[in-house]
């Protein structure tokens, strides 16, 4: 809100937030159930952009990071960033995660 009171206000620029995700280390396959850590930073973040937009910011898109798991070079395997957990080895697989469930019941009331 800073940047767009003090340069921006009046402005018709917009605004993008490309990608917005949060690493967190989970120790089984059983954690994806509740995904309680990603759902809760999502809920804060994304009410923190519907505060933006209340305000005036022209934030048109917004995109979660990541849809899949993947290897990130900060963290490697270590820490999973997608709503999609993917089990690696032979037989991958992928399992959607309760942050993946709660963001398409989200997205469901929105209307453009």
């Amino acid at each position: 809100m800073y940047v767009h009171r003090k340069w921006l206000a009046g402005t018709d620029l917009e605004f993008i937030i490309a990608e917005n995700g949060a690493a967190i280390k989970e120790d089984s396959i059983d954690s994806v159930k509740l995904d309680r850590q990603r759902i809760e930073y999502l809920q804060g973040y994304i009410g923190a952009v519907g505060r933006a937009i209340e305000n005036g910011v022209n934030l048109t898109k917004y995109f979660i990071w990541s849809l899949l798991d993947n290897f990130e070079w900060g963290s490697g395997f270590s820490k999973r960033f997608g709503i999609v957990r993917v089990e690696y080895g032979k037989n991958p697989k992928r399992i959607p995660k309760a942050s993946l469930k709660w963001y398409a019941a989200l997205i469901k009331g929105f209307t453009h």
